[in-house]
């Protein structure tokens, strides 16, 4: 955890932190609370994704290959011209390909896997929250999720430094502390609250937790599409609290059948960690 200078700047956005966690916290009881009386009639229900092993092994291998493949042709781009864009101009456009790669990967492997089927590769649709409770529910899921995020994150950081292991950030967040491009930060703000919770959402939620759901225990479906989203990301100081993030997301998405849920949630978190780092605060 860093702190900036305690300007009446940063005053401002720790107070506006502070007040988001509590709101967070209050969120938390009154879900801890209701918990026990769900409406079971209310709640909609993801359809499962019908495919078959093979189909999924499939469209796995369309989405990695598509990321990396896109990434590596950026990055063999930057090494042929170099001098067409700045080492960070360069480093976005690779994140850019890898989100790019990745979405275009899902939408190609679903497509195959789903080709000669007469019927649909989901189970019948369910009705899930209209668009506006979709977002309005998402910056909830935002929210009360802030506390949850800040306590692992501390925990795994005291862990991390007892093994002596490094706490540094990931090669974005120090991108974006040190930038003074605009236009820099606009593309990455793009990629970050636009790109990169719809690629992810569609291939860790909508894909893999949909696929899981109903064939395996409801711990390994939720836990490892949020270990395998953690991974993706390459950081090991962030690792714990992506991990949970992963779980909230996927929880939100079994319980509300929207995917707009986790997107918007997703979306709110990047967003969120941008304002903190721009502000000097990192948390």
């Amino acid at each position: 955890m860093r702190f900036p200078e305690l300007t009446p700047w940063a005053i401002t956005v720790l107070s506006i932190e502070g007040a988001l966690h509590l709101a967070g916290i209050a969120l938390l009881i009154l879900w801890w609370k209701r918990r026990r009386t769900p409406d079971a009639s209310s709640r909609p229900e993801v359809g499962a994704l019908a495919l078959a092993p093979s189909d999924l092994l499939l469209a796995a291998f369309t989405v990695v290959v598509g990321a990396l493949l896109l990434q590596s042709a950026v990055g063999g781009l930057a090494r042929t011209l170099p001098e067409v864009l700045s080492p960070e101009a360069w480093l976005v456009a690779q994140g850019y390909g890898f989100q790019l790669g990745l979405l275009s990967g899902a939408l190609l492997g679903h497509r195959l896997a789903t080709l000669g089927r007469r019927g649909p590769a989901v189970g019948p649709p369910q009705v899930g929250l209209p668009t506006a409770r979709a977002v309005g529910a998402g910056a909830l899921l935002f929210v009360a999720s802030l506390p949850l995020l800040l306590a692992s994150s501390l925990a795994w950081q005291g862990v991390l430094r007892a093994a002596g292991l490094p706490t540094d950030q990931q090669e974005m967040v120090d991108l974006v502390r040190n930038t003074d491009s605009p236009g820099l930060l606009t593309l990455i703000a793009l990629l970050a609250v636009v790109l990169a919770p719809v690629a992810e959402e569609l291939v860790f939620r909508a894909g893999l937790f949909r696929y899981l759901r109903t064939r395996v225990p409801r711990g390994v479906a939720l836990a490892a599409p949020a270990l395998l989203f953690a991974a993706l990301h390459g950081n090991l100081v962030a690792f714990a609290p992506l991990v949970v993030l992963g779980v909230l997301l996927a929880l939100a998405y079994e319980q509300s059948g929207r995917l707009l849920v986790p997107i918007t949630a997703h979306a709110l978190f990047n967003l969120h960690t941008l304002a903190l780092v721009l502000s000097g605060v990192d948390l």
